[in-house]
C-alpha cells in the first residue's frame, strides 16, 4: 500500500465514524421516495433515541439497490430489506451507540459503517478463524484490540491464574 492509498483509507475511515449501519430494518417498496425518506429517519430517530437523548440524526440512506416485490426471482436478497446507513451529528454519539448496541433488544443489528478494506479484513480473519475449527481450535476467537479486529486465542487458565496471583 502506498502512502496516497493509506491517506485516503484513514480518512475515509474518519469520515465514516459518524455513521452506523441498521441492519433487517423492514422497507416498503411499495411507497414513494419521499415517503420512505421520511418514514426511514423517523425510525432511525427512534432508534437512536433508545441510546442518547439529543437529536443527532442527520440523514438516512438507503444502502444498495431496491428490489419491487413484483419482480420475479428465486434470490433469497430480494425479500431482505437494505441496510440504512444513518449519519450523526459526530462520532462520540456513534461510538455511544455501538458500545451500547448489544443492550438494544430488537430484530434489527446495529454496526459501524465499514470501508472496503476493513470489510476485507474482517473476512479474512472469519475464513482463518473457520479452518482453525475445522482443524479442531476451537480456543480462537476474534477479538477488537485497539479499534482492529484481531484473532486471539482464549485461555481460560490464564483468568484463574491471574486471580490466583493477586491473591498471593
Amino acid at each position: 500500500m502506498d502512502i496516497e492509498s493509506i491517506y485516503a483509507e484513514f480518512r475515509d475511515r474518519e469520515r465514516r465514524s459518524r455513521n452506523i449501519i441498521i441492519h433487517d430494518l423492514i422497507e416498503d417498496p411499495n411507497l414513494q421516495i419521499e415517503q420512505r425518506s421520511k418514514m426511514d429517519k423517523q425510525v432511525a430517530e427512534s432508534i437512536v433515541s433508545k441510546f442518547t437523548n439529543d437529536k443527532c440524526v442527520v440523514s438516512t440512506m438507503r444502502l444498495g439497490k431496491l428490489h419491487q416485490n413484483n419482480e420475479s426471482s428465486k434470490s433469497p436478497e430480494r425479500n431482505k430489506p437494505r441496510p440504512m446507513k444513518v449519519v450523526l451529528q459526530n462520532k462520540e454519539y456513534a461510538l455511544q451507540i455501538l458500545i451500547n448496541k448489544k443492550k438494544y433488544k430488537d430484530e434489527v443489528k446495529i454496526g459501524p459503517d465499514r470501508t472496503s478494506q476493513q470489510r476485507k479484513h474482517f473476512a479474512e480473519l472469519l475464513s482463518n478463524l473457520e479452518m482453525a475449527k475445522k482443524n479442531g481450535d476451537t480456543k480462537k476467537r476474534i477479538k477488537y484490540v485497539n479499534g482492529i479486529p484481531t484473532i486471539i486465542e482464549v485461555n481460560e487458565k490464564k483468568k484463574t491464574n491471574t486471580v490466583n496471583s493477586q491473591e498471593n
